[in-house]
């Protein structure tokens, strides 16, 4: 990740003053009492980082949260994000350990299929320490985003091919289980046969999309 004293904010919000500004619900505010500070660390555009922006990704701000207890305020961050011109990415606190977490939403004419993505810090950053440098401000964050979903990027996908592709994974690794199910209630043998080559054939194609 390209993050420098340029990128840098360190701008930390009053929980209080965001309740008031977003016009948060009960349930949402509830979500907020977990979390002790939430702060914006770095803002990627192309005058801090000198890559270029595209009309898909103009700038990425990126977020830290810490949460004291109980499970990571997903609704929240979800609400924040879409209230934000911006893409965002957000390092949280849970329970001491720290995650990644990317929720994918649709920027102007930017059609970016919904998502809702979070991965251990540790694994992020083995998966970051392997990524190539960024051509522009889009390719960055569709970098961020393989990190988080643990995709590697193809050459000239966009965060929302790399998003379908993931739901198709899904899919086929869904499908799969549906035909491991049906094989153990499945007693002749050559239908058993049959259920292990559909098997073999999804695997196959998962492996493909994983490629």
């Amino acid at each position: 990740m390209i993050l420098n004293s340029r990128t840098q904010v360190n701008k930390e919000f009053q929980l209080g003053d965001l309740i008031k500004t977003l016009g948060l619900g009960k349930n949402i505010r509830d979500e907020l009492k977990k979390v002790s500070s939430l702060t914006l660390t770095h803002a990627l555009d192309t005058e801090t980082t000198g890559f270029t922006a595209t009309d898909a990704v103009e700038k990425i701000f990126l977020f830290e949260l810490v949460s004291s207890h109980g499970n990571a305020p997903f609704e929240f961050l979800k609400v924040l994000d879409k209230q934000t011109q911006a893409h965002t990415v957000f390092r949280l606190c849970q329970n001491g350990d720290w995650f990644y977490f990317i929720h994918n939403k649709r920027i102007g004419d930017s059609i970016v299929l919904d998502g809702i993505y979070f991965s251990g810090e540790s694994v992020y950053n083995e998966r970051a320490s392997k990524n190539p440098e960024p051509q522009n401000l889009e390719h960055l964050y569709c970098l961020m985003l393989s990190n988080i979903i643990g995709l590697t990027l193809r050459e000239g996908e966009t965060a929302a091919d790399l998003v379908a592709r993931d739901h198709r994974i899904a899919n086929l690794q869904k499908e799969v289980s549906k035909l491991e199910s049906k094989k153990r209630k499945e007693v002749q043998l050559n239908k058993k046969a049959e259920i292990n080559t559909q098997i073999r054939k999804l695997f196959a194609e998962i492996e493909e999309e994983e490629r």
